[in-house]
């Protein structure tokens, strides 16, 4: 995807399957790097994302993908990124993804995935609004490994974000986990949402009583900035910090 956004992408195939910016895919596959904006829309039947489903057996890797369009099917199977891993066949890896615009499926239907088969899903998020769902199943279905996700819902093992986490910051430094890869960026007062796009800022904890040695905050009045926090000496008695 080379980091490109994609505008006006409208589908529209109310009959068909595997609809999506990549329809079917096989194993050992990848895709990466890329957004559809909220001017996309895919209209269908079942299995569809931005990759309708998988079909025979190996490895997807499905990272940096954002969704914030709209995607409406009759049937199941309907969500952002990926519909289907069909029959369990493939393993999927999905990290660092997003959903955000409106998911709309008959039944089956989840934010990223209406059925991985296990698999990992790893620093994503949705605040997409999704109808058609098996039982809570809002952000995935089918029990993977969810590994620091965040969802509105705060369901399939997803911590719980209000729209104030999502616009403060909060959410964008807390998906890039330990702050060593800077994945996701947000221009604060700007971007009302974490991106994984070219050109916005990283994200930076801060907190008015000081952080500890190790950055976190002294205390829960947590504020975040787009400004690097450098942290002041400290000292020390016997080997151990007195601010910490």
């Amino acid at each position: 995807g080379q980091g490109h956004k994609i505008s006006n992408l409208v589908i529209n195939m109310p009959e068909a399957e595997y609809v999506g910016l990549v329809g079917a895919i096989t194993g050992d596959s990848e895709v990466r790097n890329l957004v559809l904006d909220a001017t996309c829309s895919f209209t269908g039947k079942a299995f569809m994302g931005i990759i309708g489903g998988s079909v025979n057996g190996g490895t997807i890797v499905m990272d940096r993908l954002g969704n914030e369009g709209t995607v409406t099917g009759s049937a199941q199977n309907v969500s952002g990124i990926s519909g289907v891993n069909m029959e369990g066949k493939c393993s999927f890896k999905i990290s660092n993804c997003y959903v955000t615009g409106t998911i709309s499926g008959a039944n089956e239907s989840a934010a990223i995935s209406g059925w991985t088969s296990g698999g990992t899903l790893t620093n994503c998020y949705s605040i997409a609004t999704v109808s058609g769902v098996d039982g809570n199943n809002t952000f995935v279905r089918s029990n993977p490994a969810t590994i620091n996700c965040y969802e509105n819902y705060g369901n399939n093992g997803c911590t719980a974000i209000t729209e104030e986490d999502v616009t403060s910051g909060r959410l964008c430094y807390l998906l890039n986990g330990n702050q060593q890869e800077i994945v996701f960026t947000q221009c604060l007062g700007e971007d009302v949402l974490p991106v994984i796009s070219e050109g916005h800022k990283q994200v930076y904890l801060s907190c008015p009583d000081g952080l500890r040695c190790d950055g976190t905050a002294l205390s829960e009045n947590e504020t975040y900035t787009n400004e690097p926090v450098v942290i002041p000496p400290h000292t020390y008695d016997e080997g151990i910090c007195s601010v910490c």
